[in-house]
């Protein structure tokens, strides 16, 4: 009951969104540890086009306030995470698991280490009941020390709905979180996040 509860939310809050429309989640019963759905970009999401992956000189480093100022400083209030400020929370969880995914395709296509993205995603686990919808839009390959690390940014927003104009509208992931996570074992090592 809980599920299909969620599904016809998701439904909805989708089709009163300012966002532009997502492409309903695949209802094909298929468990929760299969295969993430296709990620190329495409016309049913535009934003999925958006997502960035690129190597960074980016050093994390230091004690865990000099880590979160190195990150904060060096991904926050960027262009490439502020075009994302406008996407609506809406059918975001099955959302998320398409951006994860596009991550990951991204940087196998970049000659980049794949396998140690999808660790690190691995590793910041989101929950379809979370109290906050978070969508990765962003992963750099950078160092801590001489550990390899993914730093990955999410946009983030508690996901409610609203009245505007007499239309009910979802709110959309105006906030950021910045987390570095070592590749070879999924260790997070550095965190930053607006509140």
């Amino acid at each position: 009951m809980r599920s299909v509860v969620l599904v016809c939310l998701a439904s909805a809050l989708a089709a009163c969104s300012s966002s532009p429309p997502v492409a309903p989640a695949a209802t094909s019963g298929a468990s929760t540890g299969d295969a993430p759905p296709a990620a190329s970009a495409s016309a049913d999401d535009p934003y999925l086009a958006k997502v960035v992956v690129e190597r960074s000189a980016v050093d994390v480093v230091g004690d865990d306030d000099a880590r979160h100022d190195i990150l904060w400083n060096a991904f926050a209030n960027q262009p490439y995470e502020q075009q994302f400020s406008e996407m609506s929370s809406a059918d975001w969880f099955p959302r998320q698991a398409r951006f994860r995914a596009r991550l990951v395709e991204l940087a196998a296509a970049a000659a980049l280490d794949a396998p140690g993205l999808r660790r690190a995603l691995e590793a910041l686990p989101i929950a379809a009941d979370a109290p906050v919808a978070e969508i990765p839009v962003g992963a750099f390959a950078a160092h801590s020390g001489a550990d390899p690390v993914w730093i990955v940014v999410f946009k983030w927003e508690t996901p409610e709905l609203y009245e505007s104009d007499g239309l009910l509208r979802a709110t959309s992931l105006g906030h950021i979180r910045i987390v570095a996570v070592r590749a070879a074992d999924g260790t997070v090592v550095g965190e930053a996040r607006c509140m």
